[in-house]
């Protein structure tokens, strides 16, 4: 039996990522229909093919009301509603598509599945090494297996990849994690864990917000290449990059410690909490401060957001901290040389 709920906000259902797609090109009587709609971007479960950007069937969206739970978003902003069709093995997002009639239609915008295969064969068990050889004409935005000193990270990583040249913004992500005792370098033979695709509406990939004023030195940069992770990277002499930070997130920048020149401030989301964490330059290093961590607060973020605090709070970090009781307490600190030093409570900054 399947369930079917209202999601009060349309919003936050362009962030939910699973784990993993897939497709194939079908041989049945329609086969032929089947191969047109094959694509980069389609997946194959079972024996149903799916693709992002294909309008559901009136079959096919009885089967997956059928077999699957329902989660319906009501239309809000620029977001038009949408059905989440989720079951045991796969997940898929659909737009709904409002026809001057009153006979609506619904459109694929997200598709993850654990036992599908891409249209080049991709599924879980891969390496990272066979992905980039089944798609090497698709270009890489995002995603590290190692760290800055080249060691192994313990956590999954994504790589994101698109078709430069198809004018949509659609893409592939797989979800890898290392595979217990392979010591490849590049983490070429870490295994897929996860694939899904996804059309990101109409935010550019390609999204610049490059300065040449990130820590006053103009061979530092930051961009966000697909509009959802922030990359920082310096411009070496020789032309290569060497990469600063890259994260899942927004960063601007803030003079935090009134020196004249911006720490960069990067919001990042930790395991569900909002998390500041600073990048600055201190007599020639670059430090990150992760504020969640060094004040063993539940969630941070950057005082200048807070619309009517008074104008001398605003380069402060604001922290909250759980009292055991329900309840959160939050104070202000200020922010210089990597070292944070509580200012006041919140209430007292607003003239509460």
């Amino acid at each position: 039996m399947k369930r079917v709920k209202i999601l009060a906000a349309a919003l936050s259902f362009i962030l939910i990522c699973g784990s993993i797609i897939g497709c194939g090109n079908g041989d049945s009587a329609d086969g032929d229909r089947e191969q047109e709609k094959t694509s980069v971007y389609s997946v194959k479960i079972g024996d149903n093919l799916y693709s992002v950007d294909e309008e559901l069937t009136a079959e096919m969206s009885a089967f997956l009301m059928e077999t699957c739970e329902v989660e319906f978003a009501e239309a809000e902003s620029i977001f038009p509603a949408s059905n989440f069709y989720k079951n045991r093995d796969f997940a898929i997002r659909t737009w709904i598509n409002e026809a001057d009639n009153g006979e609506n239609s619904e459109t694929i915008y997200f598709i993850s599945t654990g036992t599908g295969s891409t249209e080049r064969g991709i599924s879980v068990g891969n390496t990272l090494k066979e992905v980039r050889a089944a798609y090497p004409e698709l270009a890489f935005i995002s995603g590290s297996c190692t760290d800055d000193n080249g060691e192994f990270m313990n956590n999954t990583r994504r790589y994101r990849f698109y078709d430069d040249g198809d004018d949509t913004n659609n893409y592939l992500d797989f979800w890898l994690a290392r595979i217990e005792g392979e010591e490849s370098a590049d983490g070429s033979e870490w295994a897929v864990t996860g694939i899904e695709t996804a059309d990101a509406l109409d935010m550019s990939r390609e999204q610049d917000i490059e300065t040449g004023k990130v820590f006053g030195d103009d061979r530092i940069h930051m961009e966000m290449p697909d509009g959802l992770t922030t990359r920082i990277f310096r411009e070496n002499a020789d032309g290569s990059e060497t990469e600063i930070k890259s994260f899942a997130g927004a960063a601007s920048g803030a003079d935090l410690d009134s020196d004249g020149v911006d720490e960069l401030i990067c919001h990042v989301n930790d395991s569900g909490y909002r998390n500041i964490v600073i990048i600055d330059i201190v007599n020639g290093d670059i430090i990150e401060t992760d504020v969640n961590s060094e004040l063993g607060c539940t969630w941070s973020d950057y005082a200048g957001l807070i619309g009517n605090i008074k104008s001398e709070y605003r380069n402060c970090i604001e922290a909250a901290f759980d009292g055991g009781d329900g309840r959160a307490s939050s104070y202000l600190y200020d922010y210089a040389d990597g070292m944070l030093e509580q200012r006041c409570g919140l209430d007292e900054a607003l003239g509460v």
